[in-house]
């Protein structure tokens, strides 16, 4: 999927040249060396309305023939790409070609970022992209985390907030640690991309039995719990 980066930020010049004039010829060279019959779609944001972070424009669906995928994308931009592109269900990749800047966070001098999807410590870089180099940098800390209430009253639903992967497994279990001869076992499961995935919430009935439980954060992919809270049903 090509998405091509048009905001105001992209008419600066380097010695001479626009940012979209170099980034269109460099997608020139690239797309007329790809192998026939690849899937390729074409987007474009912040070309139409100035400042509007939802400019974003599909002028060309994926499909066969139409040569590979370079997107120019801001956060909202790449997003829109990946669902485009049915993240969820297919293999596929979203290709960034952009300068880093985008013009609707300018006046807030302001970037969201998706989190990694793995854990582990990051680095945040600002990049000078006139004069190639990094000028500061930030460390952050990809976490998981569960914020729930501590007790909930038998039959009543308990509002789960919680941060992590996101991935397409990933779950909220209601677990209970005696059952099964202490074994354990997963009473309730909500999928977080079947609940409200946008404001990282899933709500789970209560048990209908009194006792000690917990709320967990679970990883499909890697078949483990990565955080967890203890709920007590009353």
């Amino acid at each position: 999927m090509i998405v091509l980066a048009a905001s105001g930020s992209m008419w600066g010049q380097i010695e001479g040249e626009t940012k979209i004039g170099i980034a269109r010829e460099i997608l020139r060279q690239v797309t007329t060396k790809l192998p026939p019959g690849l899937e390729i779609g074409f987007m474009a944001y912040g070309h139409r309305r100035k400042g509007d972070c939802d400019d974003i424009e599909l002028p060309v669906t994926p499909g066969p023939g139409r040569g590979q995928g370079t997107r120019i994308a801001g956060t909202a931009a790449a997003l829109r790409a990946a669902e485009s592109l049915r993240f969820t269900e297919d293999a596929a990749a979203v290709i960034p070609v952009t300068d880093g800047l985008e013009t609707c966070d300018m006046e807030k001098q302001l970037v969201t970022l998706a989190a990694p999807a793995r854990l582990g410590t990051y680095e945040l870089r600002y990049w000078d992209g006139q004069n190639p180099r990094t000028i500061a940098t930030r460390p952050i800390e990809a976490q998981v985390s569960l914020n729930a209430p501590e007790s909930v009253e038998i039959g009543r639903a308990v509002k789960v907030r919680w941060q992590g992967p996101g991935e397409r497994d990933d779950a909220i279990h209601l677990f209970d640690p005696e059952a099964t001869n202490g074994e354990g076992k997963v009473l309730r499961h909500r999928n977080l991309r079947n609940d409200d995935f946008e404001n990282r919430t899933a709500s789970l009935p209560a048990p209908a039995q009194p006792g000690q439980y917990l709320l967990r954060y679970w990883n499909g992919e890697n078949m483990a719990a990565l955080a967890s809270q203890p709920l007590v049903v009353e």
